[in-house]
């Protein structure tokens, strides 16, 4: 809803659609040019279309109006909601001549103000409409958000919000390769299922992953696997084709078999055998076990009936029941997510204390403790804490903090009230009720060991567009235009997880001393109460 276009390229009137009233003046903008507001009406629905009048700029960025009829996909749910309200800018203000260009803003998608905060929690089918309405206004700013991005609706008890991170099977990725010809990103990850491999997945800003194996650009699947082996130093050559395991001495091999695979009906599947060690050095959490243990784990998945492989992890080392999950009967168990984004995993007092990076947009890294018998724990006692100590200056030293943003033992319980009595559904909880400690690293940490957001310029994303102090007036003005009201009370930035407001570690040792003596007055049966 924000652009550019010629005086002379499209009339005032038709900005948006037909039917133009209410115009307004917002003031001069670039080289003689003037940025206007209109109010449009198109099929009944009423929108607000707005554009940038620029002497001399091709038109680019116009936005369809806002329709308030459900889409097709909401309409099928029967589900009539307000639009997700957000605010896109793809190119940095046009005053901020000390910005460069390649800067963007990408939006918080923010509920509207009526579903901001409601009694009850919304129906799952108004959730689904929401979800969808999110995404598809995510996807204007960048096409592969859609296939990289996961959008869940979430509510505590103050108020819903949605929640976007990446995609779980993306979450592991080690490398990509943008490929300027096809313009696919292929993304290279850790296998969840305890074993060497690099599972491929290449995914097309418009179309998605291919189907089948014969969807696939070879060149362009040759070039990206080329880059992977050439950055990574990878030497061999075998490769499976399809989820049943079945596997081809080369690339080309595993092309020719992958069509022939079930009638070239088979889903495209590729995964790269790399060393086990190789394997084991990506992940922390098998990093802190002996390497003995690791293989002896890789063999019991290799061996085992598959209904019978979580308990063989287990026997051969017990840590595997809280390091991996069962997903079922029939399925292999996978590493849980934490561990695939880890960056630090060591045993101190007695339990695992694991460092990972968070799969949302914000650069913190999240610490975990976990207990031999108990697995996650929800307070710690003063020794617990004394390894945690050890655990954030050893971390410290290795990749450098920022501050700290923690979550009280108190408001995790308030929030298990709230959803045991029926204020919101536990798969849409807004946090965990185990113990988590936030840690504010630097950007580039962030970015550097999640690749998947290099891929997505995460570290070209501007905070906040208000935030710089020579922002023009008239983009507040505009911002006023869009929102009705104060911009900073309606417009979050993608990044409010970056914007929270961190603390000391003094501050936060501080209250986990509190509660570890809350713990001990407990169990000495005083009349503390969590």
């Amino acid at each position: 809803i924000v652009g550019r276009m010629s005086k002379s390229a499209v009339p005032i009137k038709d900005i948006g659609g037909t039917n133009a009233t209410g115009l307004e003046d917002l003031g001069p903008l670039g080289s003689g040019g003037r940025m206007v507001a209109v109010e449009t009406t198109e099929g009944g629905a009423v929108a607000t279309a707005v554009a940038a009048a620029a002497h001399g700029d091709e038109v680019k960025g116009i936005r369809e109006p806002i329709d308030r009829r459900p889409s097709k996909r909401r309409r099928s749910a029967e589900v009539h909601v307000d639009p997700v309200e957000v605010t896109a800018i793809d190119s940095p203000c046009p005053h901020d001549t000390d910005v460069d260009s390649h800067v963007r803003v990408l939006p918080n998608v923010q509920l509207a103000q009526r579903l901001r905060r409601t009694a009850e929690p919304l129906s799952d089918s108004e959730s689904r409409a929401i979800e969808c309405e999110a995404i598809d206004r995510l996807s204007t700013i960048d096409p592969l958000l859609r296939h990289v991005v996961a959008i869940k609706l979430v509510r505590n008890q103050r108020k819903n919000f949605i929640n976007f991170r990446i995609k779980k099977p993306l979450v592991p990725t080690i490398h990509f390769h943008h490929d300027i010809e096809t313009h696919f990103t292929v993304f290279f990850s850790l296998s969840v299922f305890l074993e060497p491999y690099i599972i491929v997945t290449p995914v097309h800003p418009r179309f998605g992953q291919p189907r089948t194996w014969r969807d696939v650009d070879m060149a362009m699947l040759k070039r990206a696997v080329d880059s992977f082996k050439q950055r990574h130093r990878l030497n061999n050559e075998s490769y499976r084709y399809a989820d049943s395991g079945d596997m081809a001495p080369n690339l080309a091999a595993a092309a020719e078999a992958g069509r022939r695979h079930r009638a070239g009906t088979a889903t495209f599947y590729l995964a790269i055998l790399i060393a086990t060690n190789m394997y084991r050095e990506k992940v922390p959490a098998l990093q802190a076990l002996p390497e003995a243990a690791v293989r002896a784990a890789m063999a019991v998945t290799k061996s085992w009936a598959v209904k019978d492989v979580f308990d063989g992890l287990v026997q051969s080392q017990p840590w595997f029941r809280h390091f991996m999950q069962r997903c079922g009967r029939d399925a292999y168990p996978e590493l849980w997510s934490d561990h695939l984004s880890s960056l630090y995993c060591a045993f101190k007092n007695g339990c695992c204390i694991e460092i990972h990076l968070s799969d949302k947009f914000e650069p913190f890294a999240i610490l975990l403790v976990m207990h031999p018998d108990k697995g996650k724990l929800h307070r710690l006692d003063h020794d617990q804490i004394a390894g945690v100590a050890d655990a954030v200056a050893e971390f410290r030293a290795k990749f450098g903090i920022t501050g700290f943003h923690y979550t009280s033992f108190a408001e995790r319980m308030e929030t298990e009230q709230f959803v045991n009595g029926g204020g919101a559904a536990r798969k849409s909880k807004a946090h965990s009720a185990h113990f988590h400690l936030k840690i504010r690293i630097k950007k580039e940490v962030y970015v550097g060991r999640l690749p998947v957001f290099a891929a997505l310029k995460y570290d070209e994303i501007e905070v906040s567009p208000w935030a710089r102090p020579h922002c023009p007036t008239w983009f507040t003005r505009l911002l006023h235009v869009l929102c009705g009201e104060n911009p900073q009370e309606c417009v979050e930035p993608v990044q409010y997880n970056a914007n929270r407001e961190t603390v000391t570690w003094e501050v936060v040792h501080t209250v986990l001393k509190m509660e570890a003596d809350q713990l001990v007055a407990i169990r000495k049966g005083g009349s503390a109460q969590p």
